[in-house]
């Protein structure tokens, strides 16, 4: 990569403002991956566990709840 050291001259160019931008995408992008993603799976695989265990316990109430299940997901959505 190579710019001329005019383009540096504008403050929205610095080169301490474009490491800073580069910092906090980086530190973001890293929340993403290891908090949000990490925090959906084990959602997901809570879930269908529930209704694994709630299918051998008693199948006509897990048929219910399975189905109610996205209305309990708007609801805390919303």
């Amino acid at each position: 990569m190579y710019k001329q050291l005019c383009w540096f001259d504008s403050e929205s160019k610095a080169p301490g403002v474009l490491t800073n931008v580069l910092a906090e995408d980086v530190t973001s992008l890293n929340g993403l991956t290891t908090e949000v993603v990490s925090v959906m799976v084990e959602a997901a695989l809570g879930f269908a566990l529930a209704i694994l265990v709630a299918i051998y316990f008693s199948p006509k109430m897990a048929l219910y709840c399975t189905l109610c299940s996205p209305l309990i997901g708007l609801g805390a959505w919303a």
